[in-house]
């Protein structure tokens, strides 16, 4: 589930910052 968290945040790409932390 967490990877389909990180592809929804990379297509709004609308906070950066919690991408990084996701990683």
């Amino acid at each position: 589930q967490n990877t389909e968290t990180f592809v929804e945040l990379q297509k709004t790409d609308k906070d950066p910052v919690y991408l990084n932390e996701l990683t």
